[in-house]
């Protein structure tokens, strides 16, 4: 959603001579552009990690909780998303 500039700034922009391309913003406006900007961007990641769970959990065939580390990569490289994780820090999680 996005939001106006406060109303005092928004009617300076209208005056004549004024240049429209050096807007000011009051800090409100800034933290509520940036809280817009949060909100929607959280839910694009919270769709992609949804995506990238489900994909976890068909690779536990075991419902163990653990995903061979030759299908975490073999799966992780053909798919949209790629894992980056080295196999020794892996290891050492367990």
């Amino acid at each position: 959603r996005q939001s106006a500039p406060v109303a005092s700034r928004a009617a300076g922009l209208a005056r004549a001579g004024h240049n429209a391309l050096s807007a000011r913003y009051s800090f409100e406006d800034a933290h509520s552009m940036v809280g817009d900007i949060t909100r929607s961007f959280a839910s694009y990641w919270e769709a992609q990690c949804d995506s990238m769970k489900m994909q976890l959990v068909e690779m536990d065939k075991h419902q163990t909780g653990r995903v061979p580390l030759s299908k975490f990569y073999g799966t992780g490289l053909d798919a949209d998303w790629r894992f980056g994780e080295s196999e020794e820090y892996l290891r050492e999680l367990g």
